[in-house]
């Protein structure tokens, strides 16, 4: 169909920005208000079309490499990409099955939801086990079909089970390149375009079932 040809297009570029601490907090543990600066450090997980790092050790041959990804960073990119975005605007935030998956999902979450932003994500799916996964060429058609003002995929794309990332789309312009590096660049260093909302205008959290949509 062509809508699938169009996210598969879109789903190219679809990117974002992480990386450091090697823990992941557990749900509820997350402030808003955390300061983002320092928490990336090293801007090389930020490629041409995504972010992809650790969120395991690694080992290569006698070296072995740290996580430098967790749902801190996760939550840093959901405040600087939701304060591009004016408030009361929708996007969606989703995963495929990787290691920190789910909690990198909650951890966009509440950021986009600390600068006024609503946000979709998928309702757990039996065929994957209760859980809410769902492929990244489905989030791709979703955006599409619904015109959302952007999204993220936690994906580790085709890297080994000990990587993950995020694919992000502004709008249905995938962030990629110059923009992905100077946004990322941004983020690592807590500059955000504006502050938080107050807590009665925090953003909304809806579930749809988008793979019941896809395949309708």
């Amino acid at each position: 169909r062509q809508e699938l040809h169009d996210a598969g297009c879109l789903q190219k570029g679809l990117t974002a920005g992480l990386r450091a601490m090697d823990r992941a907090l557990p749900r509820g543990t997350m402030s808003s208000q955390a300061n983002p600066t320092k928490v990336i450090e090293d801007l090389g997980i930020i490629g041409g079309y995504d972010i992809r790092a650790r969120v395991l050790e690694v080992r290569n041959g006698n070296i072995t490499l740290p996580p430098n990804l967790n749902p801190q960073i996760a939550l840093a990119f959901g405040r600087g990409l939701g304060a591009r975005i004016e408030p009361g605007q929708t996007v969606v935030v989703t995963s495929d099955h990787r290691h920190l998956s789910e909690a990198m999902v909650e951890a966009l979450t509440e950021g986009y939801r600390s600068k006024g932003i609503n946000v979709i994500q998928n309702t757990p799916q039996k065929i994957y086990g209760g859980k809410p996964y769902l492929p990244t060429g489905v989030l791709s058609w979703f955006l599409i079909k619904s015109g959302l003002a952007g999204g993220v995929q936690v994906t580790g794309s085709h890297n080994p089970s000990q990587y993950n990332g995020m694919k992000i789309s502004h709008g249905l312009e995938a962030l990629y390149g110059d923009e992905l590096k100077a946004e990322g660049t941004k983020i690592a260093e807590g500059i955000e375009a504006r502050p938080d909302v107050p807590p009665g205008q925090r953003g909304q959290l809806q579930q749809v079932d988008i793979l019941a949509q896809y395949l309708a």
